[in-house]
């Protein structure tokens, strides 16, 4: 095995990460404050490899990966997929909100013949 085995274990974690939110339930404040804490982290990041480009590239040497602009490149394509999957898990969400809606609505709104109402 290369000497990138580190960063290649980590990435597989990270990715397997957003694989378990896209599989669980996203009801709740329990998911707005994983997103909001994962948000805040990757702020944290960025602004550290703004401010500080060796110290990115120092981590980056230390989990054997050769430049910090690779480190970037890998965790950018990590939240790239995280939002993928977020945004998916919500299009999935709205679309079965608004069939239930539409749903509920055609169920209301039935207009039976004369006699025919089944209340009757």
């Amino acid at each position: 095995m290369s000497g990138q085995w580190l960063i290649k274990t980590l990435l597989v974690v990270m990715i397997s990460i957003a694989g378990i939110f896209m599989l669980r339930s996203s009801d709740g404040d329990k998911s707005l404050a994983v997103r909001r804490i994962a948000t805040l982290l990757f702020m944290l990041f960025a602004i550290i490899a703004v401010l500080q480009p060796l110290l990115v590239s120092r981590i980056a040497f230390y989990l054997g990966i050769g430049r910090g602009a690779d480190l970037v490149l890998y965790i950018l394509t990590v939240a790239f997929f995280a939002n993928l999957v977020t945004n998916y898990r919500r299009t999935i969400y709205l679309e079965q909100k608004n069939t239930d809606i539409a749903r509920s609505i055609a169920l209301n709104s039935v207009q039976y013949p004369e006699g025919r109402h089944p209340e009757a």
